[in-house]
């Protein structure tokens, strides 16, 4: 890779450091430098020919929803906050950036001839329960009701936290994973991780999945990560426009707008049916719904903790990563919808 050269935009304290096409965003929280380290070895992965010719791979990070830009990117917005606007036009537009993503990363990370090793799913899913049991820090109540053994969200009755993580263990050494393609994944994919003008987007902050430096992964980690935003509706989440909220010791119940929701509809429909075309590459009819609602419950289990300096929003992920992954135990996970809200 070639030296850094350092940049610095306008005012801004953060410190540029530009490589190649690649850009990397030093910030002043206490893993100074570790972000940056992390999406450097996630970049020697790739092979100088997935990687060459591909500006598309603009890693910037930010913090406190400050956007550091170069010249090139300084009228770029977060897809999120595009899609977010409630501007329909805007809204179509993000979506066809955000199917071209999917398609883009299966053309440029995932190449389907190589197999991940025995009990890797399950070592990911461990670190999940393990980061559950350690790092959640949410008020007594909260932690009490995620923690019991059955609690109700809205009208349903599902399994807690670590029960429903333990079944989901059990699911994997039950074969569920075998035999699975390996691959490089970006591992963060959602609407705020693309910058875009409309006309062309850059994909930023990639992390692998779960456990340093794991940048080679199942491919459904990357599609169920896809999936968090559209159907476990992260962006809205972020944005405080679904909440949940504790009624009694063990009911909890959304507050939400259905007008909010119409848009994250037309995205999820278009999303599985991108899903599907990639998963075909991978000799699958269609993408297999069951393993995808699987990570993607425990993906939503698994970020609380960055998010718990806003108990609200964690609280209201990790009920949303239980929901998840009660769909993932029905028999009838076919339709994948937003019913789940009701």
């Amino acid at each position: 890779m070639a030296a850094s050269r350092p940049h610095t935009p306008g005012s801004n304290s953060g410190a540029f450091f530009l490589q190649d096409d690649f850009y990397f965003h030093k910030f002043g929280h206490g893993s100074l430098g570790t972000r940056v380290k992390s999406q450097a070895l996630w970049l020697s992965r790739l092979t100088e020919s997935q990687a060459r010719g591909h500006p598309q791979l603009a890693f910037v990070y930010w913090s406190c929803n400050e956007v550091f830009h170069t010249t090139e990117l300084i009228r770029a917005a977060t897809a999120a906050d595009l899609f977010l606007s409630g501007d329909h036009v805007k809204q179509d537009m993000v979506i066809d950036i955000f199917v071209d993503v999917i398609h883009w990363t299966r053309h440029v990370l995932h190449r389907p001839s190589l197999r991940m090793p025995s009990g890797a799913a399950r070592q990911v899913v461990q670190q999940v329960l393990k980061r559950v049991k350690d790092e959640y820090r949410l008020p007594a109540s909260m932690a009490e009701f995620l923690f019991a053994n059955e609690v109700n969200i809205g009208e349903k009755c599902v399994l807690g936290a670590i029960k429903s993580i333990s079944k989901a263990i059990t699911i994997i050494e039950s074969g569920v994973f075998d035999n699975t393609a390996l691959s490089t994944i970006h591992g963060d994919i959602h609407l705020g991780n693309i910058l875009t003008d409309l006309s062309k987007w850059w994909l930023i902050d990639p992390r692998g999945s779960f456990g340093e430096g794991v940048v080679r992964f199942d491919p459904y980690y990357e599609w169920a990560k896809i999936l968090h935003d559209c159907h476990g509706l992260y962006g809205l989440i972020c944005a405080g426009k679904i909440v949940a909220v504790k009624e009694g010791q063990r009911h909890a119940r959304f507050n939400y707008s259905a007008q909010d929701i119409l848009a994250h509809e037309r995205l999820l429909s278009r999303t599985l049916a991108a899903l599907d075309s990639v998963a075909s590459a991978y000799g699958e009819e269609r993408i297999y719904r069951r393993k995808l609602l699987l990570y993607e419950g425990l993906i939503l289990l698994g970020i609380v903790p960055f998010h718990q300096h806003d108990v609200q929003r964690a609280f209201t992920l990790a009920c949303v990563g239980l929901l998840m992954l009660d769909l993932a135990f029905n028999d009838d996970i076919d339709n994948i919808s937003l019913k789940w809200l009701e």
